[in-house]
């Protein structure tokens, strides 16, 4: 017996039902997965404190000159580059260790801006090969401004220096120099950090506008 038109019409709306039941249990599980993903990764880079330039810990700018100096240095002995010179003051020492952070060969420039830098990991006193942060390109004269305590101008005494932390016995992590690499797109499109993201795929944009970048 042939089924009715209402039959039929009954049959069509039921396999439509289902279509839709299955296409939305399918983005459901993509998402949860993704999600997932997401966790993990912000997990693995709170575990690396990844710090950012001029920050004391991991989201944290330096509130003291000697705070800021003293992982400026630990930057500039991470990128190859000479500790504090006769004559030097915060303001040239920070200058010059954001500018060798930013042209540094694990630092990709060639798209952008936004451009990607490295993450600083201070407890192994290297630069992290897996994580980093999206910078964009602003004249450092226009965003730094010396912490509360200090003018920036102040020659630094090379003799009151404190030694640098201990270099990590820890075989340092390979970084490849990046060349001719588009600049990874952060799921988030803020400017330098303050909290952590929750996106975290090779570089990452926090929150909050940051000192460094905001000149605040």
């Amino acid at each position: 017996m042939e089924p009715t038109e209402q039959e039929l019409t009954i049959r069509t709306g039921n396999r439509e039902r289902q279509r839709l039941h299955r296409k939305r249990q399918k983005q459901k599980r993509a998402r949860a997965l993704e999600l997932q993903r997401l966790a993990s990764e912000r997990v693995e880079r709170i575990s690396r404190g990844p710090h950012f330039f001029g920050e004391s810990s991991p989201g944290r700018n330096a509130t003291t000159s000697a705070d800021e100096l003293q992982i400026h240095r630990e930057f500039l002995r991470a990128l190859g580059k000479e500790d504090v010179q006769d004559d030097e003051t915060l303001r040239t020492v920070a200058k010059r260790t954001f500018e060798a952070w930013l042209t540094g060969p694990f630092t990709c420039r060639s798209c952008g801006p936004p451009f990607y830098a490295p993450a600083f990991r201070r407890v192994r006193q290297q630069f992290d090969p897996d994580f980093g942060f999206a910078i964009r390109d602003v004249p450092f004269a226009e965003i730094w401004r010396p912490p509360m305590d200090c003018t920036g101008d102040e020659v630094i005494d090379l003799g009151a220096l404190p030694k640098l932390p201990k270099l990590s016995k820890v075989k340092p992590e390979k970084l490849e120099p990046i060349v001719q690499q588009p600049a990874p797109t952060p799921l988030l499109p803020a400017p330098i950090p303050k909290q952590p993201p929750n996106a975290i795929n090779f570089a990452w944009i926090p929150p909050n506008a940051h000192r460094y970048l905001r000149g605040g």
